[in-house]
């Protein structure tokens, strides 16, 4: 048996085969012509000048000039291989074709694998075809290449623009303790406590040389003024300053904190909430170029031939023979980006098999802007243009009265769900700056752990200060845990706690700069006698300053008397 023969006997078999899956799954008719690619002893291109004549001479319409006719087309192989869904390009020509009244089901021919492989290329099939059939059924970009060798197009149904599609990346969901402290870098933190300590220093020596100055008494010790600047720090201003300079730092010192304030306020949102980015962020295709990233394209195809001629020397291009295998490629890591049209995107991210887990997306911007539609070889002598202008005009009021649309959106929901799409709205709409656990957790964390070490310091403090009452605070648990205190309770309160009841004397507050001093006396440990005593003492003491005071303010009046006269 001759090589002859033996092909013939291979397309035999491979048209049976694609016969029978069509006839059992979709209905379709087995291809009419059976013809090796590249064989050019018989041509199945029609002559439309009969029917062209018919429209000059007005006894048909545009519309309907193709009535009745089957259309000789070429498909491709891998077009009639999906099992549950039907090619889009044929959904379009379906309608396109019932709309003009003619047929093409029981008259097309399949173009093989060994067409557009090997040696072959899309290219080449492509003007094989044109030559051989009225038109091809599948989406081919508009190229200026093509079109100059007489290669035509109808209206354009598929968007052919060059995209990349790249795997999400997943950012780390680990807890972060320190996330709080992220707006600032760990200097400029030390930097703030290291401020805080001098400045809470030098409002207390300038504090104490105004009280020897001014014979008054201090503002609280050095821990309380440090206590006083730290507080300051969330917007609280407690100090009471005596002279310019100690307002004069404190001024300062309020400036400052309202700025470190709003800087922190302004970015603490955006460093809380983990970045969802890699460390590469695509844009355009220099981009993944200059991080030799490894990028899958469809072998010959124009795609191919479009983006190797923007990179022409670029080493890491993989070229896949399959458009599904691109983005298994980009899923299984053999690939970094996918270099495909936007149209074939859409459909692949709906397939549950490619991106059943919502991995892939759009990055960047496109790459080149194109249009595709069926095409076909334009000729005068056969009036091929008839075809265009028909299909054309089917295709515009298609997308007038909403039915390409709607195809397009049944094509879609057949290959899958959508949920990919649902869940980039819902995140879309919620934002990206909702915080979590991981994100705040940090924080509070640590204000629980300063708040149980300041309890620890405060129990071990009761217990071993000698200065503390034991019997008092032996009394702790059973007042820690009450609801509340009565009256009486509310006014206990005393280093040296025997009875239930107290009595608080207060001296009398000689001027605004001069501390209230309370005593608390126990009346388990004192007479009436000592606290008449004790009034008394109080009284000669408070006289005592009277008598010192109106001294001094005599002395005074004197001076200012004698300076006049």
């Amino acid at each position: 048996m001759t090589n002859r023969s033996l092909q013939h006997l291979k397309i035999s078999w491979q048209t049976l085969i694609v016969f029978l899956v069509l006839k059992i799954i979709h209905g379709q008719e087995a291809p009419f012509f059976n013809i090796k690619a590249y064989d050019n002893s018989t041509n199945y291109r029609q002559n439309f000048c009969d029917r062209n004549a018919a429209i000059e001479n007005r006894s048909v319409t545009l519309k309907h000039a193709l009535s009745d006719m089957n259309i000789h087309a070429a498909v491709f192989d891998y077009q009639l291989k999906n099992e549950k869904v039907i090619d889009f390009a044929f959904k379009v020509f379906d309608e396109i074709a019932k709309r003009g009244k003619f047929k093409w089901r029981n008259t097309y021919g399949i173009l093989y694998s060994e067409s557009y492989t090997g040696n072959n290329t899309y290219d080449t099939v492509l003007y094989w075809a044109t030559d051989t059939y009225d038109m091809i059924l599948e989406w081919y970009n508009q190229l200026p290449d093509r079109l100059a060798l007489g290669i035509s197009y109808p209206d354009s149904w598929y968007d052919g623009s060059i995209i990349m599609i790249q795997k999400k990346f997943k950012a780390s969901n680990d807890f972060k303790f320190f996330a709080f402290a992220d707006p600032f870098t760990w200097e400029v933190w030390v930097l703030l406590f290291g401020t805080i300590i001098a400045s809470g220093f030098m409002y207390h020596l300038i504090d104490v040389i105004d009280c020897v100055r001014l014979h008054r008494e201090k503002d609280r010790g050095i821990q309380g003024k440090l206590f006083n600047t730290a507080f300051a720090l969330v917007g609280h201003i407690d100090h009471n300053p005596k002279s310019f300079a100690a307002t004069l730092t404190v001024l300062s010192t309020a400036v400052l904190y309202t700025v470190v304030i709003a800087a922190y306020t302004a970015n603490l949102a955006s460093f809380l909430v983990v970045k969802n980015a890699p460390d590469i962020k695509i844009n355009m295709l220099q981009d993944a170029v200059d991080n030799n990233m490894k990028l899958c394209v469809w072998k010959d195809t124009s795609l191919d031939k479009i983006v190797s001629a923007k990179h022409p020397s670029y080493p890491h291009f993989v070229r896949k023979l399959i458009q599904r295998d691109i983005f298994e490629s980009v899923q299984d890591g053999t690939c970094d980006i996918a270099l495909v049209s936007v149209d074939s995107w859409r459909k692949f991210e709906r397939d549950d098999q490619i991106n059943g887990d919502c991995s892939l997306e759009w990055v960047g911007r496109n790459i080149h802007t194109n249009v595709a539609s069926y095409p076909f070889k334009g000729s005068i002598e056969l009036c091929s243009y008839l075809l265009r202008h028909v299909i054309d005009l089917h295709l515009n009021e298609m997308k007038l009265d909403g039915k390409f649309d709607e195809i397009w959106d049944d094509h879609l929901n057949e290959i899958g769900s959508g949920k990919c799409d649902i869940n980039a709205d819902a995140t879309k709409s919620k934002g990206n700056t909702r915080l979590n656990i991981n994100n705040i957790g940090g924080v509070m964390f640590f204000h629980g752990c300063i708040c149980f070490a300041a309890f620890l310091i405060s129990i071990l403090t009761a217990f071993l200060d000698p200065k503390s009452d034991k019997k008092a605070v032996s009394r702790l648990s059973s007042i820690i845990w009450q609801p509340s205190l009565n009256k009486d309770e509310r006014t206990r309160f005393s280093d040296n706690m025997d009875d239930d009841e107290c009595v608080e004397i207060q001296t009398i507050s000689k001027g605004n700069d001069e501390c209230v001093e309370t005593q608390t006396i126990s009346e388990g440990n004192y007479t009436s006698d000592d606290l008449q005593q004790l009034v008394k003492d109080e009284l000669k003491e408070f006289e005592k300053k009277v008598t010192i005071e109106k001294n001094l303010l005599e002395k005074r009046l004197m001076i200012a008397v004698e300076k006049k006269f």
